[in-house]
C-alpha cells in the first residue's frame, strides 16, 4: 500500500472514530485495508479521492446510514460541490434508481418506522436550511414545503405509500392520504422563501 493512502486512509479513520462506538472501529480498519490491497483502486478515475469512496463503502458495511447523511453535511458545510456529488451518485448507484429525489423517499421510507417519527421530522429539518422551517412541528409542514417546491409528483407518492404500507406506518400514512384528498387546502405559504429552498435542494440531490 502507497504510504500516502496509507497516512490518508489513518487520518480519515482517525476523524470518524469520534463519530462511531470503539467497538466499530477494528471491523472498519480491516475492511478498508483489505479493500486497499486487492480492489483495483486506481480504475476509480471518476472518483475525485479513491479513500474517500471507499469510506462510504465501510459506513454501509457497519450499517451506519446516519453517518453518511451527517458526512453529506459536513460537506455541504464547506461547500464543496464535487464531494457532495459523489456522495448522492453513490447513493443513486445503491439504489439502482436515477432520481435523487426517489433516492431521498427510499432512504426515508426504509428507516421509518412508528417509534421513529421523531427521527423523520429531524431528517428534513436538517435539509431544509430556510429559517423559518427550522423549527418544523409537524409534518403537513413537511408536505406543504416539497408541494412548494414541486416535488410532490404523484407516482413518487404513490410508491412512497406502498412502502408505509409494507412498513405499518400507519400515523404517517393517513397523512399522506389525506395530502392527497386536500393538496391545497391551507398549503400557501407566502412567508417561505421557496426559491432558496429549491436551490438547497438542487445542490444536494442533484448530480
Amino acid at each position: 500500500m502507497d504510504p500516502n493512502e496509507d497516512n490518508e486512509l489513518a487520518l480519515l479513520l482517525a476523524d470518524i472514530g469520534k463519530q462511531l462506538i470503539t467497538k466499530d472501529i477494528e471491523p472498519l480498519k480491516h475492511f478498508a485495508y483489505d479493500y486497499m490491497k486487492y480492489s483495483d483502486v486506481e480504475a476509480c478515475t471518476e472518483q475525485p479521492n479513491p479513500v474517500f469512496l471507499l469510506l462510504l463503502k465501510m459506513f454501509r458495511v457497519v450499517g451506519r446510514k446516519r453517518m453518511i447523511d451527517w458526512l453529506r453535511d459536513v460537506f455541504y458545510r464547506l461547500n464543496n460541490i464535487t464531494v457532495l456529488k459523489l456522495i448522492v451518485k453513490f447513493e443513486i448507484e445503491r439504489n439502482k434508481t436515477t432520481d435523487p429525489f426517489t433516492v431521498m423517499l427510499n432512504d426515508l421510507a426504509s428507516m421509518i418506522t412508528k417509534s421513529q417519527f421523531e427521527d423523520f421530522k429531524r431528517y428534513y429539518t436538517a435539509i431544509v436550511k430556510d429559517s423559518e422551517l427550522e423549527q418544523i412541528d409537524n409534518v403537513y409542514e413537511l408536505f406543504r414545503v416539497l408541494k412548494l417546491c414541486g416535488l410532490l409528483e404523484k407516482q413518487q407518492l404513490g410508491d412512497f405509500k406502498e412502502r408505509l404500507k409494507k412498513l405499518d406506518n400507519t400515523k404517517l400514512l393517513r397523512i399522506v392520504e389525506d395530502y392527497e384528498k386536500n393538496p391545497n387546502s391551507s398549503w400557501t405559504a407566502d412567508r417561505i422563501d421557496t426559491t432558496s429552498f429549491h436551490n438547497d435542494y438542487i445542490l444536494r440531490y442533484t448530480v
